[in-house]
């Protein structure tokens, strides 16, 4: 199936590991022109030519903290000076925040809002002038099935998970007119490196795959396993092209049917 995608220009946050990584390099696979960023500098470079080894285009990579106003502003600003405009954004950079009310200090609360609802704002609100001038666009907000199955083990990020699904709704409303869609996708677990600290902390002396099966039986998944990068990437390239033109406002899980609620 041809996505359509080739030249368009896609942007993805937290684009050096895991989920950013493979989508990263599959929209590029798919003839996009990407660019990426990361708080480090550390990786940067090094995806960079991985990815244009493997599939022929180089990406744009460039440090930006997406916490930061400022650093928004100058890598959205980049993009814009290389590509000209932008037709995709993927929100993806974001960090776990787990504990209990109890436990959780007022500033865990503002540092995991401004991850996990504000950054998207910010990235938003530096491509939508170009997006509502070319008329078309894709949103695309990674999320968490948290966010409608809230865990009071992970009170702060279901908190902000379940507002951003509101903002997506809402939003996709406002930019209906103007082609451009805006969805959620809603992770469940995923074998990451954020799974691999989890391993680290919990289970150090299992490989990453036994623990992936080990938290998979534990969480009862249907499917009977965790799920890839690569295949959170595929729904990603999907709902960024042509054939997802009458997708919005959408909270898509993936999750091995992990998600209980309907």
């Amino acid at each position: 199936m041809d996505l359509g995608l080739a030249n368009k220009v896609a942007v993805v946050t937290g684009g050096t590991k895991g989920i950013g990584r493979a989508t990263v390099e599959w929209l590029a696979r798919e003839g996009a022109q990407v660019a990426f960023c990361s708080r480090t500098d550390n990786d940067l470079a090094r995806v960079a030519d991985e990815i244009a080894k493997a599939t022929g285009r180089q990406p744009f990579a460039m440090t930006c903290d997406v916490t930061d106003d400022e650093q928004v502003n100058r890598f959205f600003a980049a993009v814009l000076e290389r590509f000209g405009t932008v037709h995709i954004l993927v929100n993806n950079a974001g960090r776990a925040q787990p504990g209990r009310f109890d436990e959780l200090t007022w500033r865990h609360w503002q540092d995991d809002l401004n991850v996990k609802l504000y950054a998207h704002i910010r990235c938003i609100k530096a491509v939508l002038p170009v997006m509502k001038a070319q008329r078309w666009g894709r949103i695309i907000n990674m999320n968490s099935i948290l966010g409608k199955q809230p865990s009071a083990a992970t009170i702060c990020t279901s908190t902000w998970r379940a507002a951003c699904i509101a903002f997506t709704k809402a939003l996709a409303e406002e930019l209906a007119p103007y082609n451009i869609t805006v969805n959620s996708v809603n992770l469940g677990t995923i074998v990451s490196d954020q799974l691999e600290r989890r391993r680290q902390r919990e289970a150090p002396h299992l490989s990453l795959d036994e623990f992936a099966d080990k938290v998979a039986k534990e969480m009862s998944i249907p499917m009977g396993r965790l799920g890839h990068p690569e295949e959170v990437a595929a729904l990603v390239c999907f709902l960024a092209s042509e054939h997802a033109s009458y997708i919005t406002g959408a909270a898509i899980n993936i999750d091995g049917g992990a998600a209980r609620f309907f």
